[in-house]
């Protein structure tokens, strides 16, 4: 994929999302509370499903604006953490991703607790900065 290719998807991209995020502003107070038990613990469901989904459209934004930010600065496609060409497979797939399959692979590893130490030694710091 060309530079101007890629820009344009994750531009799409954003532009979907904005509206998105948009949508589901306008939609925010159409719903109240009646005093009904059942009612008012639907209406509370369906406020804080919004409320994550708002917020899972904000940090996929959030994602494209870095990867066009990293498009403009010439690092597009080079992993955050080893500092390795990230497969196009994986940025077709997901064209805002900033890691290879490993490097994501071990960040995920981390979160959960589960990273091995070998990983980690070989991983982590090798590319940091421009």
């Amino acid at each position: 994929m060309t530079q101007v290719h890629v820009e344009r998807l994750l531009r799409q991209e954003l532009g979907l999302i904005v509206v998105r995020l948009g949508d589901a502003h306008g939609l925010a107070g159409r719903d109240e509370l009646s005093g009904e038990l059942v009612d008012d613990a639907q209406v509370i469901e369906l406020r804080e499903d919004r409320q994550l989904s708002h917020a899972r459209l904000a940090r996929r934004a959030k994602a494209l604006l870095v990867a066009l930010g990293n498009l403009h600065a010439g690092t597009y496609g080079v992993c955050d953490e080893c500092g390795k060409a990230i497969p196009a497979k994986r940025l077709r797939a997901l064209p805002s991703a900033t890691t290879c399959i490993r490097c994501q692979a071990w960040r995920e590893a981390t979160v959960r607790g589960t990273a091995p130490a070998t990983i980690a030694r070989r991983t982590v710091g090798r590319r940091r900065g421009p």
